[in-house]
């Protein structure tokens, strides 16, 4: 039984075929649904658009015998070319929102296909002859800025560090004589021994008695 409800829903859906089964639309706009049917069995059959959860009970809002619901008329039109027929709708509101059902009147059975409409007032732009939002790829103000910011920082440190290394290099060789700094150094520690020792010498001299001195040269 489930295999043949199976082949008959299959074989009704292929029978009316839309180009949309979602449509998101914002307010004041509009959209347009095509529906094309696959044989000339029901070319002179009536198509209707009805709204409600249910196909069975829906109601009819427009068909193409000539009715339109009449709070409708100014916004609502549908026509019919050779096996397709056209649905519009303008100047959408919230209220619009809802199931409808673009459909073939038949006997026992009528040929339905659902069509879900969803009306808001922004869609960021979506395109209501789409069922999907377009998807880009976008980089915020903040992406930007925080990619320049670790940029930058990461030039600083190598720039800091680069400084410092050149600085101490400079230390190390700066001089006031042309010659490297460490060389100055050694130097003035030399010369700084030279005149200690020369100065103790010399104190060391001055403490000889002077009588032993007297007396070595009388004899």
């Amino acid at each position: 039984m489930r295999i043949l409800y199976l082949v008959v829903l299959c074989h009704v859906s292929a029978q009316l075929q839309c180009d949309k089964s979602i449509v998101r639309a914002t307010v004041g706009g509009r959209f347009n649904v095509a529906c094309t049917y696959n044989t000339n069995q029901f070319r002179f059959s009536k198509k209707y658009w009805c709204l409600g959860e249910s196909k069975s009970s829906c109601k009819i809002l427009m068909d193409t015998d000539g009715f339109t619901k009449a709070e409708l008329k100014s916004r609502v039109q549908i026509t019919e070319t050779y096996r397709t027929f056209h649905i519009l709708m303008t100047g959408l509101q919230v209220g619009d929102s809802g199931v409808y059902w673009a459909a073939i009147d038949k006997m026992y059975a009528d040929i339905m296909f659902k069509i879900q409409v969803e009306v808001k007032e922004d869609f960021n732009s979506y395109d209501c002859r789409t069922t999907t939002p377009p998807i880009t790829t976008t980089m915020t103000a903040v992406e930007v800025f925080s990619l320049t910011l670790v940029t930058q920082t990461s030039g600083y440190k190598k720039h800091s560090r680069h400084v410092n290394q050149t600085r101490l290099e400079n230390f190390l060789l700066r001089s006031w004589s042309g010659v490297p700094l460490w060389y100055d150094i050694v130097r003035w520690i030399l010369f700084t021994l030279m005149m200690v020792t020369t100065g103790l010498v010399h104190m060391r001299t001055q403490a000889i008695p002077s009588g032993h001195r007297l007396t070595h040269k009388h004899i």
